[in-house]
């Protein structure tokens, strides 16, 4: 393993806003650090390749602020993984694939950090080999994105996701049906915040842990599984409305 690089206070602030906090608790992805760290508010450099140093001086990197990355970054290199990145791609189009993706890898985490693709497609699946979907990643309506929501009316979120952060399909007001994998294990608050026609939620029968439902509003939404599944049990416990999958 290579080690990491040395990288000083003077150098970085030629390139990032930054400063020093005493530690980060409670954020919305329920991110916590305990001690002094750095936080790095905005991107100010001209390159169009930029590397993220895992320690800045004897002090870790622990956060990247919201839209800290300009739109005419190409491409991150994360020097690890073990950090809080709050939205900071949302402004990254040139970051995007052919289908409109824009994703990051920080250590093993494979991230999807936004959208820019077709809008008006009415089924949005999310691409394999992604671990984590951002904060408002597929959310429209937040100060970079000043319009109305996706489009999309069905969303099938792959085998392999295990988290999905904070109002990440925010306003989506066409948003029906969400198909949800067996690897899901956390769920951020908010997540389809402002869809008020979301009636269908499919949970794989290989589930094991389905209690991130309990930051989901589920009033007149009918959760669809396997009979016997955790997510019967779980719709029996809190009085929700399920259906047997019969796909």
């Amino acid at each position: 393993m290579d080690a990491p690089k040395k990288v000083t206070a003077a150098e970085m602030k030629k390139v990032w806003k930054l400063s020093k906090i005493p530690g980060i608790e409670n954020t919305i992805s329920g991110f916590n650090y305990n001690g002094d760290c750095y936080y790095l508010e905005k991107y100010i450099g001209k390159e169009t390749h930029v590397f993220v140093p895992a320690n800045i001086g004897k002090y870790p990197v622990k956060q990247i602020g919201y839209s800290a990355l300009p739109s005419y970054v190409l491409s991150v290199e994360f020097e690890t993984g073990d950090l809080e990145i709050c939205c900071s791609f949302k402004k990254c189009t040139e970051m995007a694939d052919d289908s409109g993706f824009i994703t990051f890898r920080a250590g093993n985490r494979v991230i999807a950090g936004g959208y820019v693709g077709d809008d008006t497609i009415k089924t949005l699946i999310i691409p394999e080999g992604i671990t984590e979907i951002y904060q408002e990643a597929f959310s429209r309506g937040v100060p970079d994105f000043p319009k109305t929501g996706y489009g999309f009316e069905n969303v099938i979120i792959p085998e392999g996701i295990t988290n999905i952060g904070y109002h990440a399909f925010k306003n989506c007001p066409e948003l029906e049906t969400v198909y949800l994998p067996s690897t899901l294990q956390y769920f951020d608050l908010g997540v389809f915040l402002y869809c008020p026609k979301l009636k269908s939620i499919h949970i794989s029968e290989n589930a094991k842990n389905v209690n991130y439902l309990d930051r989901l509003n589920l009033n007149n939404i009918v959760l669809f599984s396997k009979k016997g599944s955790p997510v019967e049990a779980y719709a029996i416990k809190n009085n929700c409305l399920f259906e047997e999958a019969t796909d």
